[in-house]
């Protein structure tokens, strides 16, 4: 008989004597453990980021930068517009004795600070300016809770609109003042 077939005779006759009680053993392990589920809550940071680019449905970022525009002022009127997930304007009216006063902020998000540091950059020569001031902000600081590591801000030649850049957020925004004749 050849040594490979005296082998398997010999391990075929052996593993009911080992295989029956390790597979007894294995039984009650299986038995043990059937029903005992372990859930484990973890919080995914990325998807509960509002800093994180909207895949679906409107950005929650720019929804909470659209609220902290519509809670800075006593608006007389107020109206958000979704163009896409990633571009809102808002559109506010405040008037005052003398005078009417608009503001229209578009602000598109960016799937990277890269993304909207080159669109920021396409669009200067439309705002050839330097501010005199850092008024001018998008505020995601308000929303986030962490402030931007990008910023960047430029005015039009005629002093009423500004473009500006915080992180992955590009706001164009323009102002109009229009005085109410008191003839």
């Amino acid at each position: 008989m050849n040594p490979i077939t005296r082998m398997m005779k010999r391990y075929i006759k052996m593993p009911l004597k080992y295989a029956l009680p390790l597979l007894f053993i294995g039984a009650l392990v299986l038995a043990s453990t059937t029903g005992c589920v372990t859930t484990t809550n973890t919080t995914n940071n990325q998807a509960s980021d509002i800093t994180k680019y909207p895949t679906t449905g409107h950005s929650a970022l720019l929804s909470g930068i659209a609220d902290q525009d519509k809670n800075s002022r006593n608006w007389e009127s107020f109206d958000v517009t979704w163009y896409n997930n990633t571009a809102v304007r808002d559109h506010g009216t405040v008037r005052s004795t003398d005078l009417i006063m608009t503001e229209d902020s578009l602000y598109s998000q960016f799937p990277s600070v890269e993304a909207a540091s080159n669109y920021f950059d396409s669009m200067r020569s439309q705002y050839p300016v330097k501010p005199q001031y850092a008024t001018q902000q998008i505020y995601s600081e308000l929303v986030t809770g962490k402030p931007a590591t990008v910023f960047k801000a430029t005015e039009g030649a005629d002093g009423n609109s500004y473009l500006i850049q915080e992180d992955a957020v590009v706001c164009q925004r323009t102002f109009t003042d229009v005085n109410i004749n008191q003839a």
